[in-house]
């Protein structure tokens, strides 16, 4: 996101900060000066505020369940969120600003803060791509392998088994860590589906993709993968191009909802962490293609109703 620095929306920001003066005002100001390599220190030093004040003047339990309202209206669910993510936004500004080794500490406390009896799941996921990306890859599978031996949560598991799939590094162990758990979950889905269908075992990779689907959990624009695979089934292996076309389709839309939400909404894009916008035009221009070529094999088949 390129925008210039605008002194009236920060007047704005301020002003709202100085009548309500609650955590979220504060954090979408720290946000904006994220953005701005002038300003950014502006916005680690809000952030760091914050979250350091929760930290050194209230009890964390009795802050985060606060039945008695001590410290707003907010429920806990809404404190927990808004904690979490100053966390991630601290995290993203140091990264941005060459800080990394601050990102990662920043991240590591958060979770450390949060604990097991509330959910971390976002900022270990930070965790796990930073050491990803930047190729410190034992450190990723120490993190993850801690995560799992704990119990802690799932995410550790679909993360590293993930990792291993797509690497091609672990086959089977990918294979495990996912295939024992819980179906119901469209990541889970989508990266196994990809796999077999990669592995030319077109009826597993089916089964895996159609779950994307489902009326329980269904896929959505994190998914748009799933769902290009299941165009590449239908339109190479049934010559069933009107469902193929329908697939691309639904692959594209939620490629590009899943683009306007990291321009638009997040508000501070993590271009130089997880934002890959030359990945993202190339598969849009690709998913048009297929979708086009569909139509035209569509239009072929009516005329030529015996030719595939």
């Amino acid at each position: 996101m390129e925008e210039e620095f605008n002194l009236i929306k920060e007047t704005r920001l301020i002003k709202k900060i100085k009548s309500e003066n609650s955590v979220n005002s504060k954090y979408e100001l720290a946000k904006y000066y994220g953005l701005f390599e002038t300003h950014y220190e502006k916005g680690i030093k809000i952030l760091t505020d914050l979250v350091y004040n929760i930290d050194l003047n209230r009890n964390w339990s009795d802050y985060f369940d606060d039945i008695w309202k001590k410290y707003g209206y907010e429920n806990q669910s809404e404190r927990i969120y808004r904690f979490r993510n100053c966390i991630i936004c601290l995290g993203l500004i140091y990264y941005n600003y060459g800080l990394k080794e601050n990102a990662i500490i920043c991240w590591r406390y958060g979770i450390k803060k949060l604990g097991d009896r509330f959910d971390s799941d976002k900022i270990k996921e930070y965790v796990a791509r930073y050491y990803l990306i930047n190729n410190e890859i034992d450190k990723m599978e120490e993190f993850l392998l801690n995560e799992i031996n704990n119990n802690t949560s799932s995410i550790a598991k679909i993360l590293l088994g993930k990792y291993y799939l797509e690497s091609a590094s672990d086959i089977d162990k990918g294979k495990s860590l996912l295939s024992n758990m819980s179906m119901f979950n469209p990541d889970i889905s989508e990266c196994l589906g990809i796999y077999y269908y990669k592995s030319e075992q077109y009826s597993v990779a089916l089964t895996y993709l159609k779950r994307l689907e489902s009326p329980v959990i269904p896929g959505n624009r994190k998914n748009w993968r799933g769902f290009l695979y299941l165009g590449e089934y239908y339109n190479n292996i049934e010559y069933d191009y009107r469902n193929a076309h329908k697939y691309y389709l639904k692959a594209l839309d939620y490629l590009i909802s899943q683009r306007d939400y990291d321009i638009n909404l997040l508000y501070l894009p993590d271009k130089k962490f997880s934002y890959d916008e030359e990945f993202i035009k190339d598969n849009i221009s690709r998913l048009n293609t297929l979708a086009n070529d569909c139509v035209k094999k569509i239009n072929y088949q009516i005329h030529y109703p015996l030719v595939k």
